[in-house]
């Protein structure tokens, strides 16, 4: 098993610090994608937008940031929605299909999605998030899994040198 790159670590456990305080004040997480290099975080910029146009012009600014400065990895966190592990692959697929959200199956739970991205592939974590006391909610700690590709709106934020 792959584990994360130790110089992107410690930037990492930043973001996640910071995550917990904003959920500890019962606040959402929005979409946010922060570039650096190893020891320097360079920039975060929130990928949050009302309409889908004005969040594909963010994506494309976050790409071309990261192209000119030469960042060495883009983390990306983020509130969403998962299902819960314990259901068979049959249900989730008839779901999917169904064209339904997530938000409305009974099964759901909120979660915070971590994704670090850098030249040799990509480490994502979705844990469940968890109410406390008042408005405040927690997560547990990410356990990251390695793959060399990812696909969609929120990946390939690096201009990649190979193809993984």
């Amino acid at each position: 098993m792959k584990t994360i790159p130790e110089q992107y670590l410690e930037d990492i456990k930043t973001i996640i610090s910071l995550a917990r305080a904003h959920l500890g004040l019962g606040r959402e997480l929005d979409v946010v994608v922060f570039l650096g290099k190893a020891g320097k975080m360079l920039k975060a910029f929130p990928l949050s937008a009302p309409e889908k146009t004005a969040q594909n012009i963010l994506i494309s600014l976050v790409r071309a940031f990261a192209r000119t400065t030469k960042a060495e990895y883009a983390i990306l966190i983020s509130e969403g929605w998962g299902l819960n592990s314990t259901l068979n692959r049959e249900e989730v697929t008839k779901f999917a299909e169904s064209g339904e959200s997530i938000l409305n199956h009974p099964d759901r739970k909120n979660v915070v999605m971590i994704m670090l991205e850098t030249q040799t592939g990509f480490w994502m974590s979705q844990t469940q998030i968890k109410s406390l006391d008042g408005e405040a909610r927690d997560f547990d700690d990410p356990k990251f899994e390695f793959t060399h590709w990812a696909e969609g709106r929120f990946t390939n934020f690096l201009p990649h040198e190979n193809t993984h």
